[in-house]
């Protein structure tokens, strides 16, 4: 288990944020872990603005609830 987040944290966090000078890692990671949650089911690439849009919607909300 240990070595598959290593490949996350290399793959992720510093091959995939410093390439594309990602400025919202959490929310990257949040739509990284729904599609590794959703691996059997297919998805096509115009959910994936759907699905960023949903996970910015909650963070909005949490961070107007918790404030």
């Amino acid at each position: 288990m240990e070595y598959l987040r290593g490949i996350y944290s290399t793959i992720v966090l510093k091959d995939i944020v410093t390439r594309l000078k990602v400025r919202d890692v959490p929310v990257l990671e949040r739509v990284i872990r729904t599609l590794f949650s959703d691996s059997g089911s297919p998805i096509s690439i115009k959910k994936l603005p759907i699905l960023y849009k949903v996970i910015i919607t909650r963070q909005i909300t949490k961070r107007l609830i918790v404030t």
